[in-house]
Order: structure tokens, then sequence, then C-alpha cells
């Protein structure tokens, strides 16, 4: 019963992003194909990783997240959480270098 209950709350904090995962899906691949258009110029090819990097991160998290969700598994709840935590650093960390 505790089990069951247990899913219930992961499933009701999941919910939010859950429900944005199709957009975090859409960002994660545009941000892969503007990636894989920079390494085409010159300078393109030094930090085409960044981009193709963060579409990863994103499309990872819309995964666990959705995995959270049918499931109500903690553990893949905290993974996509923390892999939006590494997202939003590099690019708070891109704004500031910015």
């Amino acid at each position: 019963m505790e089990i069951d209950a247990q899913g219930e709350i992961v499933r009701n904090i999941s919910l939010p992003i859950h429900q944005a995962k199709g957009w975090m899906k859409l960002v994660g691949v545009l941000s892969i194909l503007y990636g894989v258009m920079m390494v085409f110029t010159i300078i393109g090819i030094i930090f085409a990783w960044l981009p193709i990097w963060m579409g990863v991160l994103l499309m990872q998290s819309a995964s666990s997240v959705e995995r959270a969700y049918a499931t109500g598994d903690e553990a893949q709840l905290v993974v996509s959480l923390s892999t939006i935590k590494t997202y939003f650093t590099i690019t708070g960390v891109l704004a500031l270098l910015g």
C-alpha cells in the first residue's frame, strides 16, 4: 500500500515536468541540430559540442521524467531533475560569459 502511495506522490510531483516533456524534446532536437550546423563554420567547430550536449541533456531529462511518471520511480525523477539542473547550470555559465 505504501509503495503505491509513494508512486502516486512521484507522479504528482513530476506532473508539471511530464506535461512539458514534448517541449523539452523539441528544444533538445533544435539545439542538437543547431550544434550540427555550427560544425560547418570555422569557429563553430570549437563550440558546436555545447548546444549538442545541452540538447542531449534535455532529451535525457524528458525521457527520465516520462519513465518516472509512468512507473512512479523516485530515482528516475531525481535523474530528470539532476539533468535539468545541469542544463540550467551550463546556461547560466554561458550567460555570465556572454
